[in-house]
């Protein structure tokens, strides 16, 4: 029996798959609400959704090199001050560079997409330090971070 999944099922399949099943499997999935029987109406819809869903990854891989267009191989400065010993007060974190990219170039990146080369989630040194970021599937951005002293 011919059946259109509307759940992942383990071992089985991912919610839209059109499979050919046994007949008492494929009953109990349509009893269990986890599949329906693949009319062709069912299958054209399936179908819809498919494209739908690919024509909105389209539209985020666009917008992904758009960011990436603007950003890639940026400087960007950040000032903190530093304590008596000359050692960063404070230190710098992905969502403070997220911030920083909102202000200085109008996009919006989640923190955890952003992680700094050789220092983990936080940089605690003055200096030059690189970042990448995971705009998309395939889509990273290097960014250049320099960490400057304020004398406040």
């Amino acid at each position: 029996m011919k059946v259109v999944l509307l759940k992942d099922i383990k071992n089985t399949g991912k919610s839209g798959d059109i499979l050919d099943l046994k007949d008492g499997y494929a009953r109990f999935l349509i009893n269990n609400k986890s599949a329906k029987e693949a009319t062709p109406g069912a299958i054209n819809e399936v179908k819809i959704k498919q494209r739908a869903k690919e024509r909105e990854l389209e539209e985020l891989k666009k917008q992904a090199q758009k960011i990436f267009n603007k950003i890639n191989n940026q400087v960007i400065n950040i000032k903190i001050a530093a304590g008596i010993s000359g050692k960063p007060h404070e230190s710098v974190t992905n969502a403070k560079v997220s911030d920083v990219l909102k202000k200085e170039f109008g996009v919006n990146i989640e923190k955890r997409k952003i992680s700094f080369e050789n220092s983990g989630n936080i940089i605690k040194t003055f200096g030059m330090h690189s970042a990448m970021i995971q705009l998309f599937h395939g889509i990273t951005a290097n960014i250049s971070i320099n960490i400057l002293e304020t004398n406040e």
